[in-house]
């Protein structure tokens, strides 16, 4: 996986399954976001700056 290459990357994982399921098994394998599709493309940039934010705030 990614995440063990390098712990500090940020993935934020699209999809066109919209159920919990998948996004939880997302977050578990270290995704960091998860956005269904369709989405606008507000959606699209509010979730890239929530995954490029500092984890401080």
């Amino acid at each position: 996986m990614i995440v063990t290459l390098d712990p500090e990357v940020r993935i934020l994982v699209i999809s066109a399954l919209s159920d919990k399921a998948t996004g939880i098994a997302a977050l578990k394998k270290g995704a960091r976001g998860f956005l269904c599709k369709p989405f606008t493309e507000q959606q699209l940039i509010d979730a890239l700056i929530e995954l490029t934010e500092d984890d401080n705030g």
